[in-house]
């Protein structure tokens, strides 16, 4: 994604209130972004939606199957994380039990 396309995006993001710009202090061409409240609320609930269609998907694998995928993708998560230079969201990230029509863990979430 090159700049003028980051741009957009962010500027989507902006008018929907998700983030906001600020002027970066130390250097007059950059911005500092920050996610508001409602962008916080808007990728928990895009990700628990992830999470719930990914158990669906994956319901017919075998307990042993599931396992190792999961290992797996919290590697590859590991990974690109330290390779981008990103940290865990692990606040944001939505724990999923059960299987299809289970509507996972109580405590927080959409409708709750």
């Amino acid at each position: 994604l090159g700049a003028s396309g980051m741009s957009r995006q962010l500027a989507v993001l902006e008018q929907l209130g998700h983030v906001v710009r600020a002027p970066d202090p130390e250097d007059g061409r950059a911005q500092i972004l920050s996610i508001t409240d409602s962008g916080r609320r808007a990728l928990e609930t895009a990700l628990r939606a992830d999470a719930r269609s990914l158990v669906v998907r994956l319901a017919d694998l075998s307990e042993a199957e599931a396992v190792r995928t999961s290992a797996d993708l919290k590697r590859l998560t590991e990974l690109f994380l330290s390779s981008s230079g990103m940290s865990p969201m692990t606040t944001a990230v939505p724990v999923v039990t059960g299987g299809p029509g289970d509507p996972g863990p109580p405590g927080p979430g959409p409708g709750r």
